[in-house]
């Protein structure tokens, strides 16, 4: 990657964080990806992967977009993880409760490294959210988003086409597709998409 590209995408991942009131940085790693443009934020490495097809130009405002979604939905995480260790005495039980409760929504993770080190941070930096603390109330809603969350299976959509037929596997993903939509995490998350 070209430094230019990289010091445009650490600036924007800068400012973003910054206006996301992100206390811990995560990392970022570029990849090649068979999309043209993605950036994605996975919960359990804290880890921001950004497609490397940077080099243009005219791709620039779609990555400062991608970076701003993804640094919401790493801010978003943090709280949650803050929320779920706030319901123990000891932040290493709550960070090993965060843990298990995102293997409960995201299987898929069991194979990956949890970043124990990150919500440590996070946790030491801005504390836990108890009852009675201002992001209580956000971070409950967030949980809820996140229990919500229209999950995609491999293999999902032929299975549906194989035994119910073409119209319904269409119908299964407009359905999932509305509800990402209108989940919470994620409309949040294109809000902060726009923003200058």
């Amino acid at each position: 990657m070209k430094v230019k590209n990289c010091r445009f995408i650490l600036n924007t991942l800068n400012k973003s964080a910054e206006n996301n009131n992100l206390s811990v940085m995560p990392k970022i790693k570029p990849k090649y990806s068979r999309k043209l443009i993605d950036a994605d934020f996975n919960p359990y490495t804290a880890e921001i992967t950004l497609n490397n097809i940077t080099s243009s130009r005219i791709l620039k405002p779609i990555v400062k977009k991608s970076i701003q979604h993804t640094t919401k939905h790493a801010e978003q995480f943090q709280i949650i993880a803050r929320y779920i260790a706030g319901f123990t005495e000891n932040i290493n039980a709550g960070i090993k409760n965060f843990q298990n409760f995102m293997l409960k929504i995201f299987p898929q993770y069991e194979s990956q490294k949890f970043n124990k080190k990150y919500y440590q941070q996070v946790i030491k930096q801005d504390g836990v959210i108890k009852q009675g603390d201002n992001l209580f109330e956000r971070a409950k809603k967030y949980v809820e988003a996140l229990k919500n969350y229209p999950t995609y299976e491999p293999f999902e959509n032929v299975k549906i086409w194989a035994e119910e037929g073409f119209e319904e596997m269409i119908n299964n993903k407009i359905t999932k597709n509305k509800l990402k939509k209108t989940n919470l995490l994620e409309a949040e998350a294109r809000q902060a998409a726009k923003q200058k």
